[in-house]
Formats: C-alpha cells, sequence, structure tokens
C-alpha cells in the first residue's frame, strides 16, 4: 500500500489520494466513506474522536446543535465524557 491508502474493516485497500481524510503522525486513518482497521474501536478504547463531514456552506448553527446531539448519544450508550468540541472550516 501507498501512504495516502487505509485498510478499511473488511481488510480492503482504500485509496485517499485527492479525496478529504483525517490523519496523524502515522498517516490517514478516516475519510468520509471509511475508517481504517489501526485505529478501530474495541473494548479497550479509551480515548475517541468524532468526526462530521459537512458541506462548507452548512449552518454552525444547525452544525453545532447536531454534534451536540451525536456527543450526547455516544455518551449515553458508551460512557465517557466529552472533553472538546469545534467547528473547523477549509
Amino acid at each position: 500500500g501507498s501512504e495516502m491508502c487505509i485498510r478499511d474493516s473488511n481488510n480492503r485497500e482504500v485509496n485517499l489520494h485527492n479525496r478529504f481524510l483525517v490523519a496523524d503522525e502515522k498517516g490517514p486513518f478516516g475519510s468520509p466513506i471509511t475508517d481504517s482497521t489501526r485505529t478501530a474501536v474495541d473494548r479497550n478504547t479509551k480515548n475517541a474522536i468524532l468526526i462530521i463531514f459537512s458541506p462548507q456552506d452548512f449552518d454552525n448553527d444547525i452544525l453545532q446543535k447536531e454534534m451536540d446531539f451525536f456527543c450526547e448519544r455516544v455518551i449515553e450508550i458508551c460512557g465517557g465524557e466529552m472533553t472538546d468540541s469545534f467547528i473547523l472550516q477549509n
């Protein structure tokens, strides 16, 4: 695989070249279409990042409400706490 590819949950290689993606110092780990097996959540997961991709012209007030709702549901089902929330604009 190349540095712009990830393995999805079905162990398929997904090329993210010229696509929106999220990455860390080890390389890409997700996109609007798939997440990588490297960052998969399991019973031992202690920290997670929840990302919502939206169109650039999406209303920020609505987006914030949706983010809050999403976080509330994850906390309700999985436990934990939210430590930060922000809208990153291109």
